[in-house]
């Protein structure tokens, strides 16, 4: 099999992470390559990255995301490396879209490289609180960008989970 569709098909949310074991640089920056090299609108290219590797900002970062969710004491899973998604509605309609053809291309990257990766949500409401509009201030990002969503990546804490199976049921053809 064809190892693009191999990694499609390997890939699996991952939500136990070694926490104290960063991912290297290289990895880093191939998973962000992929993310780079995304379709977008009419080419534009509007996805901005933010990669959060300190820990203390990642740990409020949790704090805001799991205060919505709800579901357990961290939103990230204990993820080394938090990547924030942000595009603006200013530059191109589609941009939630790129933003998410974006974290498709990070996720099977990762899968790629061995990995483990999440895509995970409530991006939005953690940079429309103060702590959030604050690191935006203080990397120069200017206001019209929303973040969109999160990619989580770092090394698997335990056995790799194998993916649920398709339904098949849901291709129909004319």
């Amino acid at each position: 099999m064809n190892e693009t569709l191999k990694n499609i098909k390997s890939r699996k949310t991952c939500r136990r992470y070694i926490s104290d074991k960063q991912i290297t640089e290289e990895e880093l920056n191939l998973v962000l390559e992929a993310g780079m090299y995304a379709p977008s609108g009419f080419g534009k290219q509007s996805p901005i990255f933010i990669v959060i590797q300190d820990k203390e900002i990642i740990k409020e970062l949790s704090k805001i995301n799991t205060s919505i969710w709800k579901k357990g004491p961290d939103g990230f899973f204990g993820a080394p490396t938090v990547i924030v998604l942000l595009s603006s509605p200013e530059i191109i309609h589609t941009y939630q879209k790129d933003c998410m053809a974006a974290v498709e291309n990070m996720l099977i990257a990762a899968e790629s490289l061995g990995l483990g990766s999440a895509c995970i949500s409530r991006a939005q409401y953690e940079f429309e609180s103060e702590y959030g509009k604050e690191l935006l201030k203080k990397l120069g990002i200017d206001e019209s960008y929303v973040a969109v969503e999160h990619v989580i990546l770092g090394y698997r804490d335990g056995e790799k989970v194998l993916p649920t199976k398709r339904n098949e049921n849901r291709i129909f053809r004319i």
